[in-house]
């Protein structure tokens, strides 16, 4: 049975909102092998059918914000079908094997230069 408050409590409205954009939160992409099906685990067949590709999002406003019980999914067994039907995603994956290299490069770089900034610390007269 409720009990009437002395004062009562008002919530304030909140104004309807537009996400029209797509964060992208997690992207993965899985390659076990380019021989291996995940229906039979046997080098050699039908390796179309292999890996995954599994994207989470959400979506986005102009300003930002996220909303968060909007999540967006994609989730499938089937990468290289994707990658060899897809053109765009075939660019897309072609870019992130192409930038691997420099990446690691400009990682190296980075541990070089902390490395260095770590002796110059331990050089410094205190």
């Amino acid at each position: 049975m409720p009990i009437t408050l002395d004062t009562p409590v008002t919530k304030e409205a909140i104004a309807s909102k537009t996400f029209p954009l797509m964060w992208i939160y997690n992207l993965l992409f899985h390659c076990p092998s380019p021989t291996v099906t995940q229906e039979t685990g046997i080098e050699g067949e039908d390796s179309i059918l292999v890996g995954r590709l599994m994207l989470e999002a959400f979506p986005m406003a102009e300003d930002g914000e996220l909303y968060t019980d909007g999540k967006i999914t994609i989730d499938t067994n089937e990468l290289y079908a994707v990658i060899a039907n897809v053109p765009e995603a075939a660019t897309a994956f072609t870019a992130i094997l192409a930038a691997v290299k420099p990446v690691q490069a400009y990682l190296e770089l980075r541990k070089q230069i902390r490395e260095q900034q770590a002796q110059q610390n331990e050089e410094a007269p205190q």
